[in-house]
């Protein structure tokens, strides 16, 4: 994060907020060289009954990483390496870690 004075950020604040939306820029406020807040993009929040949904909508596994998206099942009612229950429900283990 880049430090900037709030009298930098006051005298052009319209450039910076332009930094984090375009480049995804963040910035630490000082006020008298101590930091006193955050300037940056707004975080993106998934909500946990959101994540199958997201997963879903990921691109396919390239040729060379197929192997390792061969172990993983990405499903309701998944359960960890071992047979236990997953806790979110959507992850099973089909191959074995160790290869």
């Amino acid at each position: 994060m880049t430090p900037i004075s709030m009298i930098d950020v006051a005298r052009h604040f319209a450039k910076y907020v332009d930094l984090v939306v375009t480049r995804g820029e963040r910035f630490t406020l000082l006020r008298e060289g101590k930091p006193v807040a955050e300037l940056g993009p707004v975080l993106q929040v998934v909500r946990l009954e959101d994540l199958p949904a997201l997963l879903a909508s990921l691109p396919g596994l390239t040729p060379a990483a197929q192997p390792f998206g061969d172990d993983w099942d990405v499903r309701p009612g998944g359960t960890q390496h071992g047979g236990d229950p997953h806790p979110l429900g959507i992850l099973t283990c089909t191959g074995d870690s160790d290869e």
